[in-house]
């Protein structure tokens, strides 16, 4: 019966080892397609830039070049600190304000903890998926609302929603999925005007 009970719990944990590492190669595949449709479209930003703005081209730059030494010191990591994690924040979305020209803005309500931790790019992803599914013109500039809690950090934003917005919300459904593997909890909700995500600590 001993031997019988080593066994199962042996099986129990190489299954859980299995799940755990075929979640993080889904999640390096993730990455990958992320990255280079980011840097398609910066690039496209950064070539309309040079030509009417050579100041905004420099900051572009400069922002986008701390944004993948942050990628590429990431790459491997299964977590990141908060006040890591924000840092990067800042550069994406430096970008993006400057890619819906001054339309587009985030306000952080908290200080970043460094010893509280998250799962890499949680925040590009979120905030990425504010760009994907709303419209965001003079006429509907977006603001979105981070919150960082003693639990938790709420980001949120008014819908906007998109014409025949067709996406799969798959950078949602893989964050959902990696936090639960960490036994946390990442869950979203919709309200019909606010789109609210709420993601615990690791």
């Amino acid at each position: 019966m001993v031997y019988y009970f080593k066994r199962l719990s042996r099986a129990q944990r190489e299954t859980e080892e299995a799940r755990l590492q075929s979640l993080k190669y889904q999640y390096d595949a993730l990455k990958s397609q992320i990255n280079p449709h980011f840097l398609f479209n910066s690039l496209n930003l950064l070539y309309s830039l040079i030509s009417i703005d050579t100041v905004r081209s420099k900051q572009f730059i400069r922002e986008l070049s701390q944004m993948y030494r942050y990628v590429m010191a990431q790459q491997n990591c299964e977590r990141v600190s908060v006040a890591e994690e924000f840092k990067f924040l800042s550069s994406y979305v430096s970008i993006l304000s400057m890619r819906y020209n001054n339309k587009f803005s985030v306000e952080i309500e908290g200080v970043p903890d460094d010893s509280r931790q998250l799962i890499p790019f949680t925040m590009q992803l979120l905030i990425e998926n504010v760009t994907k599914h709303n419209v965001i013109t003079t006429k509907l500039p977006m603001k979105v609302s981070i919150q960082i809690g003693t639990d938790e950090i709420t980001v949120s934003n008014p819908i906007y929603p998109k014409d025949a917005d067709s996406a799969s919300h798959i950078g949602l459904n893989y964050l959902t999925r990696l936090y639960a593997a960490q036994k946390r909890v990442f869950s979203v909700e919709n309200t019909g005007k606010q789109f609210i995500a709420h993601v615990h600590y690791l």
